[in-house]
Protein backbone atom coordinates (compact mmCIF):
# COMPACT_ATOMS: atom_id res chain seq x y z
CA UNK A 1 0.00 0.00 0.00
CA UNK A 2 1.74 2.71 -0.98
CA UNK A 3 0.05 5.56 1.23
CA UNK A 4 0.94 2.74 4.41
CA UNK A 5 4.79 3.05 2.96
CA UNK A 6 4.81 7.04 2.65
CA UNK A 7 3.32 7.72 5.92
CA UNK A 8 6.22 4.92 7.59
CA UNK A 9 8.91 6.68 5.95
CA UNK A 10 8.09 9.72 7.05
CA UNK A 11 7.58 8.76 10.87
CA UNK A 12 10.77 7.26 10.50
CA UNK A 13 12.81 9.16 8.17
CA UNK A 14 11.65 12.90 8.87
CA UNK A 15 13.13 13.50 12.13
CA UNK A 16 9.87 15.13 13.45
CA UNK A 17 9.12 16.60 16.89
CA UNK A 18 7.45 13.60 19.24
CA UNK A 19 4.27 15.33 18.61
CA UNK A 20 3.85 15.27 15.40
CA UNK A 21 5.30 11.78 15.10
CA UNK A 22 2.65 10.41 17.93
CA UNK A 23 0.09 12.15 15.39
CA UNK A 24 1.76 10.05 12.33
CA UNK A 25 1.50 6.96 14.28
CA UNK A 26 -2.19 7.50 14.67
CA UNK A 27 -2.35 7.68 10.88
CA UNK A 28 -0.41 4.83 10.15
CA UNK A 29 -2.94 2.68 12.69
CA UNK A 30 -6.18 4.47 10.90
CA UNK A 31 -4.69 3.06 7.67
CA UNK A 32 -3.83 -0.01 8.46
CA UNK A 33 -6.08 -1.38 11.17
CA UNK A 34 -9.40 0.89 11.62
CA UNK A 35 -9.93 2.05 8.30
CA UNK A 36 -10.09 -1.69 6.69
CA UNK A 37 -12.55 -2.67 9.41
CA UNK A 38 -15.02 0.77 9.16
CA UNK A 39 -15.27 0.45 5.28
CA UNK A 40 -16.24 -3.40 5.90
CA UNK A 41 -19.02 -2.22 8.24
CA UNK A 42 -19.62 0.56 5.95
CA UNK A 43 -20.32 -1.83 3.22
CA UNK A 44 -22.35 -3.80 5.35
CA UNK A 45 -24.77 -0.94 6.81
CA UNK A 46 -25.18 -0.60 2.59
CA UNK A 47 -25.41 -3.39 1.53
CA UNK A 48 -27.84 -4.89 4.46
CA UNK A 49 -30.14 -1.80 4.49
CA UNK A 50 -33.10 -3.72 3.64
CA UNK A 51 -32.42 -5.86 6.60
CA UNK A 52 -32.84 -3.22 8.91
CA UNK A 53 -36.30 -3.71 11.51
CA UNK A 54 -36.81 0.20 11.34
CA UNK A 55 -38.54 1.65 8.50
CA UNK A 56 -35.55 4.73 8.80
CA UNK A 57 -32.23 4.41 8.89
CA UNK A 58 -30.71 5.28 12.38
CA UNK A 59 -29.25 7.83 12.83
CA UNK A 60 -26.77 6.17 14.41
CA UNK A 61 -26.01 4.00 11.17
CA UNK A 62 -26.23 7.29 9.16
CA UNK A 63 -23.71 8.75 11.23
CA UNK A 64 -21.19 5.79 10.98
CA UNK A 65 -21.13 6.62 7.52
CA UNK A 66 -20.54 9.43 7.43
CA UNK A 67 -17.93 9.24 9.99
CA UNK A 68 -16.48 6.86 7.31
CA UNK A 69 -16.94 8.87 3.97
CA UNK A 70 -15.21 12.13 5.94
CA UNK A 71 -12.15 9.78 6.56
CA UNK A 72 -12.39 8.47 2.84
CA UNK A 73 -11.70 12.27 1.81
CA UNK A 74 -9.22 12.88 4.29
CA UNK A 75 -7.29 9.66 3.12
CA UNK A 76 -7.28 10.83 -0.77
CA UNK A 77 -5.45 13.58 0.60
CA UNK A 78 -2.99 11.69 1.63
CA UNK A 79 -2.56 9.80 -1.21
CA UNK A 80 -1.77 13.07 -2.95
CA UNK A 81 0.70 13.97 -0.30
CA UNK A 82 -1.40 16.34 1.07
CA UNK A 83 -1.27 15.79 5.32
CA UNK A 84 -2.98 18.98 6.73
CA UNK A 85 -5.97 17.02 8.11
CA UNK A 86 -5.79 14.36 10.23
CA UNK A 87 -9.29 13.42 11.44
CA UNK A 88 -12.80 12.90 9.80
CA UNK A 89 -15.66 15.77 10.46
CA UNK A 90 -18.02 13.29 12.00
CA UNK A 91 -17.13 11.76 15.29
CA UNK A 92 -17.50 7.57 15.21
CA UNK A 93 -20.56 6.92 17.22
CA UNK A 94 -19.28 3.96 19.71
CA UNK A 95 -21.79 4.07 22.19
CA UNK A 96 -24.96 4.90 19.76
CA UNK A 97 -24.05 2.35 17.75
CA UNK A 98 -23.22 -0.19 20.59
CA UNK A 99 -26.68 0.60 21.88
CA UNK A 100 -28.63 0.09 18.53
CA UNK A 101 -27.06 -3.22 18.33
CA UNK A 102 -27.86 -4.54 21.61
CA UNK A 103 -31.87 -3.18 21.51
CA UNK A 104 -31.42 -4.42 17.78
CA UNK A 105 -30.51 -8.19 18.55
CA UNK A 106 -32.65 -8.05 21.77
CA UNK A 107 -35.90 -7.33 20.11
CA UNK A 108 -35.06 -9.92 16.95
CA UNK A 109 -34.36 -12.26 19.55
CA UNK A 110 -37.70 -11.47 20.97
CA UNK A 111 -39.40 -12.01 17.80
CA UNK A 112 -37.68 -15.33 16.40
CA UNK A 113 -38.76 -16.64 19.90
CA UNK A 114 -42.61 -15.29 19.37
CA UNK A 115 -42.73 -16.67 15.58
CA UNK A 116 -41.08 -20.21 16.85
CA UNK A 117 -43.94 -20.06 19.69
CA UNK A 118 -47.00 -19.06 17.39
CA UNK A 119 -45.35 -21.80 14.80
CA UNK A 120 -45.82 -24.51 17.05
CA UNK A 121 -48.97 -23.37 18.60
CA UNK A 122 -47.57 -22.78 21.47
CA UNK A 123 -45.43 -25.49 22.28
CA UNK A 124 -41.48 -23.88 22.24
CA UNK A 125 -39.15 -25.93 20.84
CA UNK A 126 -35.44 -24.88 22.08
CA UNK A 127 -32.22 -25.55 19.99
CA UNK A 128 -29.18 -25.55 21.63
Amino acid sequence: MVLYIRLSTAVVNLGLPFEQNIVLRKDLTLVIIRMPINLRIYEMVVSKADLLIERDMPECLRELCAHVASYQTVLKKWENNDFSEHTSLIDYPGRELLDYSHRSFQRTERKTIEFSWRKNKGHLKLHF
